[in-house]
């Protein structure tokens, strides 16, 4: 089940991710799904990919394998966010 303090955990992040790509980017990232994203937020799994390739492309990750929890944990602790 999908914490609802996502949402108000997610606000606007350096490199230009908006709040819904950094939430599904975390949504992700924690091993949600894009089918249950998709469902979770209303939107259509093509929607949730865009917004994937956008944040990617934002973050400049090559890969899905780059959007790991360990990963987006670590660009925290690094002060990326």
């Amino acid at each position: 089940m999908i914490e609802s303090n996502w949402w108000l955990s997610a606000r606007k992040h350096p490199h230009g991710l908006s709040r819904r790509e950094w939430l599904i980017l975390r949504m992700f990232a924690g091993g949600i799904r894009k089918a249950k994203i998709a469902l979770a937020l209303s939107l259509t799994y093509q929607t949730v990919g865009s917004y994937l390739k956008r944040g990617r492309q934002k973050l400049q990750k090559a890969g899905y394998k780059d959007l790991t929890s360990t990963h987006l944990a670590k660009m925290v602790d690094d002060g990326v966010f």
